[in-house]
């Protein structure tokens, strides 16, 4: 197998592995999330630089100060 085909799939197979892992780290981002919204709409941080909002993926937004 040519040098280039090697690197082609050795990257792609790093790529994989790493989606797979951000996919059970985003599940539990959203947990957390969940839990700190604890039915709210939004969570603010307590060092007051974030804030959290509700739908399903729980963004989290800096506050500008």
């Amino acid at each position: 197998m040519p040098d280039l085909e090697k690197q082609y799939l050795a990257t792609k197979d790093v790529i994989d592995k790493l989606r797979r892992h951000m996919k059970s780290k985003r599940d539990e981002l959203n947990s957390i999330a969940t839990t700190l919204l604890n039915g709210d709409n939004e969570y603010i941080f307590s060092d007051g630089k974030m804030v959290l909002k509700k739908p399903a993926n729980h963004t989290a937004t800096k506050i500008k100060s």
